[in-house]
């Protein structure tokens, strides 16, 4: 509780949140212009892999988390890896790197904690010995560089040595693969290597240009950007050398973002359940089933561009096959057929359009969310999308879907509106009746619900958004918990309430001892029949049932 308060009034510290700014070039660009960029990005991204592949190790793990400009003066009395690019775009590609490494090195901490306050075999002087190492940045680093240890703790030194060994293991492999190489060039540039400026008389174009540090000394590339708006590049402080860094993308459209401030606005008192979905992007809940409001409640624009985009790749399996077949007697023809019809400039366009078409309608859902409510707390379900035993239907327009791109829209807005969001467990939301507390799998069909016990019926969304609402002031069912713990505490209370003790109150309801090999760890359940109104954009299906085997009405344990 102290940590959550201290999350909170650190949310509302900064007057501000920062957001992406993107700017594209103008099409009005020489092919030499063109040229000269292309060099540039692919010196800049082999820079930037050299400096990642060097320090990627757990060598230089603490020193990139905690004081990277040491590497770069280290690096810049040492010599740079790319001698075609200047000292300044060499520090600055490092710089990048080491950013990419930082972020994987505080993501591998934090999945580490999160593994470790969930792991039910690890005692009470085991954990804390293991979270003292995690928390404190030198030991960490001692720790990964197998050195000796020595902090007091009641453990012995052949079990210290042990679960040093084993938290290393854990770090590294929570930590996640080696960044694969993007498929688009892209680089970073500071305020030394770009500068922008305005031609409202210029003979060749008229408006806004970018003019960026190229390969050659002393030559600049200018780039005419589309509108004449500066102000994306604008300095924060008032100061003309204190301009936003810029990340630079190169491919068919050529693309500057940066980062804008935006003023934060003040919250709100009004909490909302939120669940998150397919057909309705978002259902929102302030209590009741009844007044549940739909956000984004339109699937035939989002069907249509998944099934769209299943039939061309079929469509390019099919031509491919059948050049594949021509290469031996009409050589020639199956080269035609290569160039004019299986290239992939056409479906990398049709990919980013249909990704900016999802995107705006995610948008446009979150911002009539947050202009319907006056928010103060919003409650979501935390869910881990997988597609073990899912429908052929559900499977390849779920493929389609940004993943975690809702999720990341949902916490710049609440971050950008003051609101604080609090995740909670998603098994049995839309299974579980929220009059009776009742939970089975046959409570729901498709988008209705309809409980079998006391007859309540209702929106299968709206009450998974309600029953997500009242788990956020729930002190039994916790974020961590597993879904068969959610279980047993569901049909605990169902039995309470058909005796009339705890009926429809989170507050009257009865405290359940749950083993503690129940409370965390990973589901068992295995999910049953799909239906695309089971299916979340990011997360586990949740028509799923108990992880023990039903028996009697129902279902129920």
């Amino acid at each position: 509780m102290k940590r959550s308060m201290k999350n909170r009034e650190s949310l509302h510290a900064a007057p501000y949140v920062m957001a992406s700014v993107r700017v594209r070039a103008a099409p009005e660009l020489t092919s030499r212009k063109r040229s000269s960029l292309n060099e540039l990005a692919r010196a800049m991204a082999r820079a930037r892999e050299e400096y990642l592949h060097a320090y990627w190790g757990p060598r230089f793990a603490m020193a990139a988390v905690l004081t990277p400009h040491r590497l770069v003066e280290m690096r810049r009395r040492t010599g740079w890896a790319v001698l075609e690019l200047s000292p300044h775009q060499n520090k600055v590609a490092m710089e990048t790197a080491l950013g990419l490494i930082r972020g994987s090195w505080q993501a591998a901490r934090g999945r580490t904690r999160a593994a470790i306050l969930r792991d039910s075999t690890l005692d009470r002087i085991d954990r804390d010995y293991w979270l003292r190492i995690l928390d404190d940045p030198t030991l960490l680093q001692r720790c990964l560089d197998r050195r000796p240890i020595d902090i007091p703790s009641d453990l012995s030194p052949r079990k210290r040595l042990r679960g040093q060994r084993k938290l290393v293991r854990l770090v590294l492999r929570l930590r996640g693969r080696y960044p694969r190489k993007p498929r688009r060039l892209w680089f970073d540039v500071d305020t030394n290597l770009y500068r922008v400026f305005e031609r409202r008389e210029d003979r060749y174009f008229r408006g806004a240009w970018f003019a960026l540090t190229s390969l050659k000394k002393g030559q600049r590339i200018a780039i005419p950007l589309r509108g004449s708006d500066l102000a994306a590049f604008g300095s924060r402080t008032g100061r003309a050398e204190s301009r936003p860094s810029v990340r630079v993308y190169v491919g068919e459209t050529i693309e500057f973002e940066t980062a804008r401030r935006l003023p934060r606005r003040p919250p709100g008192n009004e909490v909302v359940g939120i669940d998150l979905g397919f057909n309705s992007l978002l259902v929102a809940s302030t209590g009741s089933v009844e007044t549940a409001e739909r956000y984004g409640d339109d699937p035939t624009a989002r069907s249509r561009i998944t099934d769209a985009a299943a039939n061309r790749h079929r469509q390019r399996q099919r031509l491919q096959a059948h050049e594949r077949s021509l290469r031996t007697l009409l050589p020639l023809r199956a080269r035609r057929i290569r160039r004019r019809n299986l290239t992939r400039v056409r479906v990398h366009r049709l990919a980013t359009k249909e990704a900016r078409q999802l995107r705006d309608e995610a948008n446009r859902a979150l911002n009539q969310l947050f202009a319907s409510h006056t928010l103060g707390r919003s409650v979501h379900e935390g869910l881990g999308f997988s597609s073990f035993r899912l429908g052929r239907l559900i499977n390849r327009r779920l493929s389609r879907w940004l993943w975690g791109f809702l999720g990341k829209r949902l916490l710049f807005k609440a971050e950008l509106n003051g609101v604080e969001l609090q995740v909670v467990g998603a098994a049995y939301s839309s299974q579980s009746c929220p009059r009776c507390w009742f939970t089975s799998r046959r409570n729901r069909r498709g988008e209705r619900f309809s409980c079998i016990d006391c007859g309540y019926t209702g929106s299968a969304d709206a009450v998974a958004a309600t029953n997500v609402l009242r788990r956020g002031s729930d002190a039994a069912l916790t974020g961590l918990m597993a879904p068969g713990a959610i279980r047993q505490i569901l049909d605990a209370r169902w039995q309470s309430a058909r005796s009339g003790r705890a009926r429809g109150s989170n507050e009257k309801a009865p405290a359940v001892d749950v083993p503690q090999d129940l409370r965390f760890g990973e589901s068992r359940e295995e999910p049953v029949g799909p239906t695309l109104a089971h299916a979340r954009p990011h997360g586990r299906a949740l028509s799923t049932a108990a992880g023990v085997p039903p028996s009697g009405r129902g279902g129920r344990t």
